[in-house]
C-alpha cells in the first residue's frame, strides 16, 4: 500500500471514531440506560471517560454515569462536581488521591 493510501484510510478510520463518538452521546442523551450494561464497573467508566471529551458531556450523561460509578466516588462525583472527578478518574487517580486533590 502507498503512504497515500494508509493516510486516506487512516483519515476514513478517524472520521468513524468521530461518528461513533457522536453517536454514543446521542444514545445516551435518548436513553443513557440503554449503554447502562457495557457500564457496569469503575474500569468501564474510565474507558468510556478516556473516549470522550469530558468538559462537553451533558448534565444527563454525567449524572448517569456518576450512578454507575460505587459509592466512594459517587459521593466524590456529587460533592466535588462530576466532572472535576471524571476528568481525575479518566487519568487513572485512586479516590484517595482524587479526594485531596479536590479538596
Amino acid at each position: 500500500m502507498s503512504e497515500k493510501t494508509i493516510h486516506a484510510l487512516r483519515a476514513q478510520i478517524a472520521r468513524l471514531e468521530a461518528r461513533v463518538s457522536m453517536l454514543e452521546q446521542v444514545i445516551f442523551q435518548i436513553s443513557p440506560a440503554s449503554l447502562g450494561p457495557n457500564l457496569d464497573n469503575v474500569e468501564a467508566v474510565k474507558t468510556f471517560l478516556r473516549k470522550h471529551d469530558i468538559d462537553q458531556l451533558s448534565p444527563h450523561v454525567a449524572r448517569f454515569l456518576s450512578d454507575q460509578l460505587p459509592v466512594d466516588w459517587r459521593a466524590l462525583a456529587n460533592s466535588a462536581g462530576a466532572i472535576q472527578t471524571f476528568k481525575l478518574l479518566a487519568q487513572n487517580y485512586s479516590i484517595t488521591e482524587a479526594r485531596k486533590r479536590l479538596s
